[in-house]
């Protein structure tokens, strides 16, 4: 089975992110995470349609 700390890094989440919590607790965390590069694309979505209604509005 996979570790929870294989889990975040299959997800792109850094090393050094510390998550708290029992193994089973650690687990569904990672499960229930966004992954970096899919946050990432979110919020340049996200800005470009902000920045657009801005300059309309």
């Amino acid at each position: 089975m996979i570790q929870p700390r294989e889990q975040l890094l299959a997800q792109r989440f850094p090393g050094e992110c510390i998550v708290h919590g029992t193994k089973g607790e650690q687990t569904m965390q990672a499960g229930n995470a966004v992954s970096c590069n899919v946050a990432q694309w979110i919020g340049e979505r996200v800005a470009g349609v902000l920045s657009r209604t801005a300059a309309v509005g």
